[in-house]
């Protein structure tokens, strides 16, 4: 067979190009412009199509009624450099480049196709319909654009197609389907996705467990997770059960102690290992009695170790398994007991919903609620659920600023940090009446006090001392707002 031949082009000047596109053949041409026409420069396998693109574009101008139509002709340039900045030039037009670009869907060009799907893909939501229409593309690489757009998409149709796709053939369709639906983060995902282990391909198979991780660690699939686990998973599905109590361990949230603690009397030794750990951050006062009975008397040596190390960081006794927890329940039921009730409360302000009245906080001590307390503060975050900090602190702020003086006197006494001082100065200043004057007059008294003393040891020992600069000036602030 032949080796095909190279196409060749006689191309003509510049100059020609212009007066051809301009129709100024009824201008008299130079005699230079002529005859280096009809020379006619010969060139081999020239592709002519940029520089008329060029010409053109420098000829029509800018359409005032339609700014963008540049960018959507550039959208078709070979070159990089030229597609790209469509492709961010169109991004940044938004919605009203769409009907335009749903033209070029229909090119013929796969890659333009592609530089479709990325403009779409950047819009986002208000691009669905393209979107949509393109994640049934031929090309597998506009499917691919296409899903990860519809991840930046709220509608119903969006979440339903990347569901589907989370099922497609194509193993990496799946993966890009699982990324989109842990973007729009719609609980109704979770079940699907704890089928994850069930997918044949390992990429797929990652990026299904990070999407139920992430849409797992919101306030609002705390409900739905609570939902699955107390049965709406149905049997026989042990594996999907495993991934949903593993997630559920990263929230932090105590809304799922009591059926996280429901898990601990299942048959399948992994789901109670599973459960044990997610109850060392999860767990409250109202899991430790099924726990010391697993630490105390279950014949498996793992869970009855495991269950003395979540033991041991719920309650700070450092006891491995055995009979060292009978000794200690019998110590503290009473005062577990009597926890049981704070807890509960405590768990029910974790949904967002949910908010605290002065009523409800009188019910408990300062003491009681000093957890509050530590979750609002700097560092919260990683003692309780991400999103509870603030809510702890709008709790506090329900309630009678006057029993939280001593409180919060008493944390100044049991930590250096600079930061965490000054947190709680501000916090005291929040609650504190405008007739506690003395108090933060004592409070800067003690500060000066304190300053002086780490200034001389820092001198003596050549480093810097702690900068209270924050702390100071909120004692300051405080002071002023009471004179």
């Amino acid at each position: 067979m032949p080796a095909p031949r190279r196409i060749t082009a006689s191309v003509p000047s510049l100059a020609v190009l212009s007066a051809l596109t301009l129709g100024a053949l009824s201008s008299p041409l130079s005699a230079a412009t002529v005859e280096e026409d009809n020379q006619q420069r010969h060139v081999e396998g020239m592709d002519i199509l940029p520089a008329v693109q060029a010409i053109n574009r420098a000829i029509r101008g800018t359409d005032p009624a339609k700014p963008w139509a540049s960018d959507i002709a550039a959208l078709t340039d070979p070159s990089p450099g030229t597609y790209n900045s469509a492709v961010r030039a169109l991004i940044a037009t938004g919605p009203r480049c769409l009907p335009d670009l749903a033209v070029l869907a229909d090119d013929r060009s796969g890659e333009i196709r592609q530089r479709v799907a990325m403009v779409a893909a950047g819009i986002g939501h208000e691009a669905q319909a393209l979107l949509l229409r393109l994640s049934r593309d031929r090309d597998l690489a506009v499917r691919k654009l296409a899903v990860y757009g519809l991840g930046r998409c709220r509608g119903d149709e969006a979440f339903q197609r990347l569901m589907q796709l989370a099922g497609d053939l194509d193993s990496s369709m799946r993966a890009a389907a699982a990324q989109g639906l842990g973007a729009v983060g719609r609980v109704e995902a979770l079940a699907s996705l704890a089928a994850h282990g069930q997918d044949s391909d390992d990429l797929a198979r990652r990026a299904k467990a990070e999407a139920l991780d992430r849409i797992a660690q919101q306030p609002a699939a705390v409900p739905e997770l609570i939902r699955l686990l107390e049965g709406g998973l149905g049997s026989g599905r042990d594996e999907e059960r495993a991934a949903l109590i593993s997630v559920a361990g990263h929230t932090r949230d105590p809304r799922l102690a009591p059926v996280l603690a429901a898990q601990l009397a299942r048959p399948e030794a992994w789901t109670v290992l599973l459960a044990i750990e997610a109850l060392a951050s999860c767990g409250d006062s109202r899991c430790l009695q099924a726990l010391i009975r697993i630490a105390v008397g279950h014949p498996s040596p793992d869970l009855a170790t495991a269950a003395a190390r979540t033991l041991s960081t719920l309650t700070g006794h450092r006891a491995g398994p055995g009979q060292a927890w009978t000794i200690w329940w019998a110590d503290h039921a009473t005062e577990v007991h009597t926890r049981v009730e704070r807890d509960r409360f405590f768990a029910a302000l974790h949904d967002p919903r949910r908010n605290a009245t002065r009523d409800e906080l009188a019910r408990f001590t300062p003491t009681e609620l000093l957890p509050l307390l530590e979750c609002g503060l700097s560092g919260g975050e990683q003692r309780s659920a991400a999103w509870f900090p603030p809510r702890a602190i709008a709790a506090l702020l329900v309630d009678d600023g006057r029993r939280w003086v001593d409180p919060i006197r008493a944390s100044l006494t049991l930590t250096s940090d600079p930061t965490t001082r000054a947190e709680l100065v501000v916090l005291l200043d929040r609650l504190a009446g405008l007739d506690q004057l003395a108090v933060f007059i004592a409070l800067n008294d003690e500060l000066t006090k304190m300053s002086k003393q780490e200034a001389e040891a820092a001198a003596k020992a050549q480093f810097p001392p702690p900068n209270r600069g924050g702390e100071r000036l909120a004692l300051q602030l405080a002071i002023a707002r009471r004179r």
